[in-house]
C-alpha cells in the first residue's frame, strides 16, 4: 500500500470521529438554556481541541499499523484497511448536515489535520520508497537460493554458450560482416567451441544485421552434403537450406535481416531469391560441407567453390557504400562458459537481451526475461554494470559446472538421448529448455535429426571413458550407423570439449576423418595411448595416458530415421592393461 493510500485511509478515519449533526445539536439543545451561544462555540472549540489530538494520536496509531500492514503484506489485513475506508467513507457522508457552529470548527480540525499528515507523510517517504523496494533488494544482496540460481543457469546456459561462440569465431576471423571459408579439417587448435567436428569443412559467416540486411551469394558445391544453419544469441537452429531438401545445385542470392534492423521491414528486393528473418542482431551463418577428404581433386574443387562465397550489405548490393558498425561494444567473452557465469553473466545477458527477439507469446522467451528482470536486466536497458543486482558469482559458477557435468552424464544414455534428440537443435517453438541446455552443453550450433543425429558412446561397465584405459569399439556390418551422406567417431575431454591433442592430429573416425572397413564390411576402432598391434592407423584414435576423463561421439548425417528408431549405438569395452 502506498503512502498517499495510507494518507487517505487516514483522513477519513479521522474525520468519522469528528461531531456529527446529531452531535452537535444534542450539546446545543442541553446547554442552551443556562449558556450563551458563545459559551456553547468555546466549548464547541475545546471539544474539537481535544478531538485534534485525538485525532492525531490516531493518525500516528494509523500510520504505525500501516507500516506494520505495508511490511506484512497480509491479503486479510489490507482487506480489513478497505472495509475501513469504505465505512470512513460512509460515516463522512453526515458531514454536510453539521451545523455551522460546528462546521467551521471542522473546517479548523481539517486544517489542523491536513499539517499534521503533510508532515507525516513527509517523514514516512523514505520508508514507503524502501518497502517499495524490498523485491529487488532481497534479490540484489548476493544471497539467491540454490533454486533460485539453477534456474537462472538453465534459462541463460544457450545464450551464455552462443554469446560465447559467435563473438569468438567473430575475433578469430576479424569481426563481423565476414567469412571464414575454413578449407582444412579442424585440429586441437580449436577452442572456440566445444565438441567440433572433424568430418566437415565450415564456411563460417559472422553477421551484423543491425544497421542494414546482409546479402549472401552463395555458389553451387559439388558435394553429397552441405547445409547452412542460421542462429543467434538464442542458440535457435534454423536450417534453411540443405542439400536432403535438394539446395545448392545452383548459385542463389540470401538476404538476413532482423527484427531491429534500420530501414528495413523485409519487403523483396530484386534478383533476391530468399529473404529470411533472424531472431538476433549478430547471427551465426554456417555451412557445413562434405569435404570428400578420400577424392583430393574434389575436394580441391569444394574448397574453391567455399571460396567464392561473397557477402555484402543492402546498401552495397544497391550501389553505396556499407554502414559503419564499429559503434558497439561488447562484453568480454570468457574462455569457457562457467567464466561468463562467474563473472560477468547480467552484463553478457543484458546486452543480448538488447539484440534478440523475444516472443510475448513464447513460453520460454517470457521466463528467462522474468528470471533477469528483479536482477535490473532488461530488453532495452543500457548495459551498465552499475544498474545490476550483486550476485555470488562462484555459486553461480559452480553450479553450472555441476549442470554440465550432470547433462554430459545423462544424455551418455541412449534413453536419455532418444528422448530429447527429435527436439534437439530445433527453431524457437519446437524445441525444450531441457533440449537447448543439453546441446548448449554438449556442443553449441549442431543441426537437428532431420540432418544430422548425435549419440554419445558409452561404456560396457557404464562408468565414464578415462585415458589411464585403453577401449576398443566393435561394431559388424548390420551394426554400422545408419547414416545417407556419412558418419564419424570424435574423441573429446569430458569436461571442455576439445580435441585430444596428438602430433597426429587424428580426432576422429569415419570417411573425412579416415577410416578402414574389415573384409566382412564392419570396423573395430581403438582408443588407446599406443597403435594396438594389427590396427589399421586409421582405425586409431590416441589418447595420453593420464587420468583424464573423455566423451566420445558420433555423428550420423542425413541418418535413416525409420532405421535409426531399431540401431543401438556401440558400446566401448574396456580393455586389460
Amino acid at each position: 500500500m502506498t503512502s498517499r493510500r495510507l494518507v487517505l485511509v487516514t483522513i477519513f478515519c479521522v474525520l468519522a470521529l469528528l461531531p456529527t449533526k446529531a452531535f452537535a445539536e444534542e450539546e446545543v439543545e442541553t446547554k442552551a438554556p443556562d449558556q450563551s451561544t458563545e459559551q456553547v462555540i468555546d466549548e464547541a472549540k475545546e471539544t474539537t481541541n481535544e478531538a485534534i489530538e485525538a485525532a492525531k494520536r490516531a493518525i500516528l496509531d494509523a500510520i504505525d499499523r500501516a507500516k506494520e500492514l505495508t511490511s506484512s503484506t497480509l491479503e486479510a489485513e489490507r482487506d480489513a484497511a478497505e472495509r475501513a475506508l469504505d465505512d470512513a467513507k460512509e460515516a463522512t457522508k453526515t458531514l454536510d448536515h453539521a451545523s455551522e457552529a460546528a462546521r467551521e470548527v471542522l473546517e479548523e480540525a481539517k486544517k489542523a489535520t491536513v499539517e499534521v499528515l503533510d508532515s507525516v507523510e513527509e517523514a514516512i517517504q523514505p520508508f514507503s520508497e524502501l518497502v517499495e523496494g524490498r523485491s529487488v533488494a532481497l534479490q540484489s544482496d548476493g544471497q539467491l537460493s540454490k533454486a533460485d540460481i539453477e534456474n537462472l543457469v538453465e534459462r541463460s546456459y544457450q545464450y551464455v554458450a552462443m554469446y560465447n561462440v559467435n563473438n569468438k569465431f567473430a575475433a578469430k576471423q576479424g569481426g563481423w560482416n565476414t567469412c571464414d571459408p575454413d578449407t582444412e579439417l579442424k585440429d586441437h587448435t580449436l577452442q572456440e567451441i566445444a565438441r567440433p567436428n572433424n568430418d566437415t569443412l565450415y564456411l563460417s559467416c559472422l553477421i551484423d544485421l543491425r544497421k542494414d540486411p546482409v546479402i549472401l551469394e552463395i555458389p553451387a558445391f559439388d558435394s553429397k552434403y552441405v547445409s547452412l544453419m542460421v542462429t543467434g544469441y538464442d542458440h535457435y537452429v534454423n536450417i534453411p537450406m540443405s542439400t536432403r531438401l535438394g539446395d545448392f545445385r545452383k548459385p542463389e542470392k540470401m538476404l538476413l535481416y532482423s527484427a531491429r534492423t534500420e530501414g528495413y521491414d523485409g519487403e523483396p528486393v530484386e534478383g533476391i531469391d530468399r529473404v529470411f528473418e533472424a531472431t538476433g542482431d549478430f547471427v551465426s551463418a554456417v555451412f557445413r560441407i562434405m569435404p570428400h577428404a578420400n577424392d583430393p581433386e574434389r575436394f580441391k574443387k569444394i574448397a574453391d567453390q567455399m571460396k567464392s562465397l561473397k557477402l555484402v550489405t543492402l546498401s552495397e548490393y544497391e550501389g553505396g557504400e556499407p554502414k559503419p558498425i564499429d559503434d558497439v561494444a561488447f562484453p568480454p567473452v570468457g574462455e569457457t562458459d562457467a567464466d561468463v557465469f562467474e563473472k560477468n553473466l547480467l552484463e553478457v545477458m543484458q546486452f543480448v537481451f538488447n539484440h534478440t527477439t523475444f516472443d510475448p507469446n513464447n513460453a520460454e522467451d517470457q521466463a528467462v526475461l522474468a528470471a533477469y528482470r528483479p536482477l535490473g536486466v532488461e530488453p532495452g536497458k543500457a548495459s551498465d554494470p552499475e544498474q545490476f543486482a550483486k550476485i555470488n558469482g562462484k555459486q553461480v559458477r559452480e553450479i553450472a559446472q555441476k549442470i554440465q557435468r550432470g547433462i554430459l552424464r545423462d544424455i551418455a544414455s541412449q534413453e536419455t538421448y532418444d528422448a530429447i534428440a527429435p527436439v534437439m537443435f530445433q527453431p524457437k517453438g519446437e524445441t525444450s529448455l531441457d533440449a537447448l541446455v543439453a546441446t548448449s552443453i554438449s556442443g553449441p550450433i549442431g543441426i537437428p535429426q532431420e540432418e544430422a543425429v548425435y549419440p554419445q558412446l558409452v561404456t560396457t561397465d557404464g562408468a565414464p571413458l578415462n585415458a589411464q584405459h585403453d577401449y576398443v569399439i566393435r561394431m559388424s556390418a548390420e551394426e554400422m550407423p545408419p547414416a545417407k551422406a556419412f558418419w564419424s567417431l570424435t574423441l573429446y575431454d569430458l569436461d571442455e570439449g576439445f580435441f585430444i591433442p596428438n602430433d597426429r592430429k587424428k580426432y576422429s573416425v569415419g570417411e573425412n576423418g579416415g577410416m578402414k572397413l574389415n573384409e566382412d564390411g564392419g570396423i573395430e576402432i581403438h582408443i588407446a595411448a599406443e597403435k594396438p598391434e594389427g590396427v589399421p592407423e586409421e582405425n586409431w584414435l590416441p589418447i595420453e595416458r593420464k587420468d583424464l576423463d573423455l566423451a566420445s561421439q558420433f555423428r550420423l548425417y542425413v541418418p535413416d530415421l525409420e532405421k535409426l528408431k531399431t540401431w543401438q549405438a556401440p558400446k566401448a569395452e574396456k580393455l586389460s592393461q
